[in-house]
């Protein structure tokens, strides 16, 4: 852990959104704006649309995720293009024009007021081609809107539309203007990469000629060729925003996101009709939509997904299903999830039917909030032959923030078994067992190699289901450990019963390197960020951490359960470590014990200390009562278990009071304050109040 004096110098130098108030903008000219990394953003100080100062961290640390994995992609087309000159070579043709970096698209289903598609746009330029920001509030639509010509971004590379944002990705995750064969071979290919000539980009007979985005758009947003004076004159003529939106409110899809059957009629009747004159005309409950057949190239527009980052207002539950059919595979998806009580363990019935698993009210809550969110994604990738490999994990103040990278794998799906777990914990002591529901046994040493090379492939971006790892692994269902029981082992307790969770990695290493490596030079290449120090702290204690080791031991709360002296955190480390185990602490929290080590180990040593500093009445703890099996317990400090990093600073305080989630967006609270008089009028509460004097405001 970094000393007091470095934890507070990097917390000094953590910059905070500031509120600029001598400038206005139309109707905004006395409420000013708020400034986030290269981006500033109209406020009107109401909380009319959603904007929460604290997620700066959140975004900062977005931002470098994907800049990193912009960079994995790159380096992965260069491969692939080397490895197809050398077989090209090799056989005497001649070499594809090679592949190319044309940048991410990336789609943001609830935007609120845009910040984060503005700064992924004007903080990413070379990495991010096409961002798609909705949200289900017209008012929202309007600060983005207005917020999108205050920052002067490319109008060709944002598209803002107004729909409620899982409807969004179902429709979007499934371009009916391309062959599947087409779709399939896109699909081939890196996250950002140049479609080949060679493809066949032309739509199917009697299908749309649009990509889906097109049917969401508003009226100035959709290609200038496809609108015609007809169609301009039908939308002049509704008056109003909602109107204007009700193709993308209403939809043209049936549930499942495939084109009802109307709207394929349509697109039949107008198919011969629009040879001759190019364009098909079709109506959707009384709003007229002209699509251009062949008029508009799919580049016009993005016809899938690189990234979808979804940062609901509570559970991400209800957008999972969606987002991952609407991330293409091997793009990424970045998941955030803010109903911590739910998933800490408040209500254990409500974690179970949201995310498929029941949460534990235990010392680990954090660590088993992000396992229970992994589990439900894997979960709904399985059931697409999909799988997620999770490339980033942090619990961070009120929220997990997980990035997740998504492969069409139907071999893959296989070891959603064996990474599931639930555990068993004591309700009386902190000792807990975790018990896998599934196991492998893997073949020989050859097959092993070849599961080995195969990950390795896995890890660049190739396609998860490799055809060298089939019969080299069989898969089962776990033993019961033969020394489980109802009772705790330790002090005789009843032992409650947590899960299914994940209990897989949660993060990968190389990535982890190069989000690091970027924050070395992230002054010059992304001098937006402010939150740096921060990022770079939770990095290197999430690069420190055993990633394949599910759950941890808190110890304070061992100490204080037998009301001992507070032992050392390095010297429990060193006593394990000298028993030859691996041990390490939780990013979120430097008291952690993260152990292979089995419970009684772990028990041992902490009675090993209990003779040493035998408490008041040692008799009302049973634990302790018990005899010492391991032998030759050493707790003295060693060198080799302290921080690898000692001067990074990695659990830094917040910059502020009151550091935490703000009040949801009200639309009407306008117009309720201008019908309530002064003394019906309810007080806001503090953490809705508008204070000029907090620089996070």
């Amino acid at each position: 852990m970094a000393c007091p004096a470095a934890a507070s110098d990097a917390a000094k130098t953590m910059a905070s959104p500031q509120v600029d108030y001598g400038s206005g903008h139309g109707d905004q000219a006395t409420s000013g704006f708020i400034r986030e990394g290269l981006v500033r953003i109209m406020s009107s100080g109401n909380n009319e649309v959603f904007y929460n100062p604290v997620q700066v961290f959140n975004r900062d640390l977005s931002i470098m995720v994907i800049k990193a994995f912009a960079h994995q992609q790159r380096q992965e087309i260069k491969r692939r293009g080397e490895k197809t000159a050398a077989r090209t070579k090799e056989e005497g043709k001649e070499a594809p024009a090679p592949l190319r970096f044309e940048g991410l698209n990336v789609l943001e289903p609830l935007a609120a007021t845009g910040l984060r598609s503005l700064r992924y746009l004007t903080e990413l330029d070379d990495e991010v081609r096409h961002v798609v920001a909705n949200d289900l509030d017209p008012a929202a639509l309007q600060a983005m809107e207005r917020n999108a010509e205050l920052n002067k971004v490319a109008r060709e590379k944002l598209h803002l539309t107004c729909s409620e944002g899982a409807h969004l990705m179902y429709v979007l995750a499934r371009p009916g203007n391309l062959h599947p064969g087409t779709l399939k071979k896109i699909h081939s290919l890196p996250a950002g990469s140049s479609i080949p000539s060679t493809f066949d980009m032309n739509p199917p007979l009697f299908s749309f000629s649009l990509p889906p985005l097109s049917l969401f758009l508003t009226p100035r947003q959709r290609p200038r060729n496809q609108a015609n004076d007809n169609t301009s004159a039908a939308h002049a003529s509704c008056g109003s925003r909602e109107d204007s939106t009700a193709v993308s409110q209403q939809g043209v899809s049936g549930p499942d996101g495939e084109p009802c059957e109307g709207a394929k009629q349509d697109a039949q009747s107008s198919h011969s009709a629009s040879e001759k004159a190019g364009v098909g005309t079709k109506h959707v409950k009384g709003q007229h939509a002209t699509l251009v057949n062949g008029g508009t190239h799919p580049s016009d527009l993005p016809l899938f997904f690189d990234v979808v980052d979804v940062d609901p207002y509570g559970s991400v539950a209800p957008f999972l299903d969606a987002a991952i059919q609407a991330v293409r595979p091997g793009g990424l998806l970045c998941l955030t999830s803010t109903d911590m009580p739910v998933l800490c363990g408040n209500s254990p019935e409500v974690t179970f039917y949201k995310y498929g698993g029941a949460a534990l009210k235990a010392r680990y809550m954090h660590e088993m909030a992000l396992r229970l969110v992994l589990y439900a994604a894997c979960s709904c990738a399985a059931k697409y032959k999909k799988i997620v490999v999770p490339l980033l994990s942090c619990s961070v103040d009120f929220y997990v923030r997980i990035f997740v990278q998504v492969f069409d794998s139907a071999e893959g799906c296989k070891d959603v078994h064996s990474h599931s777990a639930i555990v068993h914990q004591c309700v009386n002591c902190d000792c807990f067992r975790v018990l896998p529901l599934g196991s492998e046994v893997h073949g020989g040493q050859k097959d092993s190699a070849e599961s080995s090379e195969s990950n390795q492939t896995k890890r660049g971006g190739e396609s998860r289901g490799c055809a060298s790892t089939r019969g080299s692994r069989k898969r089962k269902a776990a033993l019961l450990p033969e020394e489980v029981k109802g009772r705790c082992d330790e002090c005789h307790g009843r032992m409650v019963i947590g899960g299914p969770f994940y209990a897989g990695p949660l993060y990968q290493s190389a990535f982890v390197q190069a989000c690091l490596d970027l924050c070395e030079t992230a002054k010059e290449r992304l001098p937006g960020l402010t939150m740096v120090a921060r990022i770079k702290g939770l990095l290197t204690a999430i690069k420190e951490e055993l990633h394949q080791v599910p759950l941890y031991y808190h110890l304070p709360t061992m100490c204080n359960r037998a009301k001992l002296e507070m032992i050392r955190p390095v010297q429990f480390k060193a006593a394990l470590v000298r028993l030859g185990y691996k041990v390490s602490h939780f990013h979120r929290e430097p008291q952690a014990i993260k152990t292979d080590a089995p419970s009684v180990v772990v028990f041992d040593i902490l009675r090993t200390h209990a003779q040493k500093h035998p408490p008041k009445h040692p008799e009302k703890f049973p634990f302790l009562q018990k005899e010492i099996c391991t032998k030759e317990v050493d707790l003295t400090p060693m060198a080799s278990v302290t921080s690898q990093s000692p001067n990074v600073p990695k659990w830094l305080p917040n910059p502020t009071p009151y550091w935490g989630p703000k009040s949801r967006a009200s639309s009407n609270k306008r117009q309720n304050a201008s019908t309530c008089t002064p003394r019906t009028q309810k007080r806001p509460r503090e953490d809705e109040t508008y204070d000029a004097e907090n620089p996070l405001v």
